[in-house]
């Protein structure tokens, strides 16, 4: 086995041209405002290309690109990757040499990113509010809504990615797996050789394959952790500024020296529907409160 010289700057070339796509899909979508998105065009062209490698290259700092335009991106990362893996996967077993099959792979794709993708957009919005029952109901409807969004855009995207490939020369073809194995291809007859003399081969490539998977998902789910947690320290402290507003606001709405009127007297007591009408309103104008108290503290 021959290893290429100087693959590193020609694989980072084949990475930043799948990047390129993925950033020219989205805008193209955006520009016509399209039904579709067209933001893992690159993705999936580079790894049914080049293998594992590049696709999840491609797919991981696309959206470690896009968190500068939008923080959220960064939580997504795990579902490029897994949109790269599975790309990469079913290009080996040919699924992406004939239409017939390649349209077998558009359910299988729109089922993993609508699950992952509805998963965390949901533990997002739940933060730390998760409620059994409640949230998997929620995540469920998540999952048919996003299914129903993401069918046309990774069928049109895994179609334009397979119709591309057709322009493809085979000696190109052959040259892009070569960068993304990292090797030379090997001819024919040297490959019969090997697999005759030593069959071991075959299943030591699966298992660095396996363990570069593993290492690939961990790093990208280390990274999203990390980013989750941030996010609800950030909604925590976001929480806490709204409820101290609220405060505010209630406090001055009501006037100390009535309090024990108040209490005493209830709505008999002159203003008390006044204020009470008042809290309601300030209670109202934020969804994200759901009760509003008003208590006297004693020794």
């Amino acid at each position: 086995m021959i290893i290429i010289n100087n693959w590193t700057p020609k694989l980072a070339g084949i990475c930043m041209a799948g990047i390129t796509l993925n950033v020219i899909g989205a805008t193209v979508a955006n520009i016509f405002h399209l039904n579709v998105y067209l933001d893992t065009l690159g993705t999936i062209f580079i790894a049914t290309l080049g293998g594992y490698m590049p696709g999840i290259a491609v797919g991981f700092f696309t959206n470690l690109i896009a968190t500068f335009f939008n923080s959220e991106e960064m939580y997504f990362g795990v579902v490029n990757v897994l949109v790269a893996i599975t790309t990469a996967f079913l290009a080996e077993r040919d699924y992406y040499k004939k239409l017939s099959k390649v349209l077998l792979t558009i359910p299988l794709m729109v089922l993993v990113t609508s699950f992952f993708g509805s998963f965390i957009e949901e533990a997002l919005s739940l933060a730390n509010s998760f409620d059994s029952m409640e949230s998997v109901v929620r995540i469920w409807k998540h999952f048919l809504r996003n299914f129903g969004n993401e069918l046309p855009d990774k069928g049109a995207t895994i179609l334009i990615a397979f119709f591309a490939l057709k322009f493809v020369p085979q000696s190109l073809n052959e040259k892009f797996h070569a960068l993304g194995r990292m090797q030379a291809p090997v001819s024919n007859e040297m490959r019969r050789a090997i697999n005759a003399k030593n069959k071991f081969i075959s299943s030591l490539r699966t298992k660095m394959i396996i363990n570069l998977l593993f290492i690939t998902i961990f790093v990208a789910a280390l990274i999203s952790m990390i980013s989750y947690n941030i996010y609800t320290d950030s909604a925590i402290k976001e929480r806490k500024r709204i409820a101290d507003g609220i405060i505010t606001m209630a406090v001055n709405e009501i006037d100390p020296k009535r309090v024990d009127d108040f209490l005493a007297n209830g709505y008999q007591a002159e203003g008390y529907i006044e204020v009470e009408r008042k809290l309601f309103r300030i209670r109202a104008s934020n969804s994200d409160i759901k009760y509003l108290y008003v208590y006297k503290i004693m020794e």
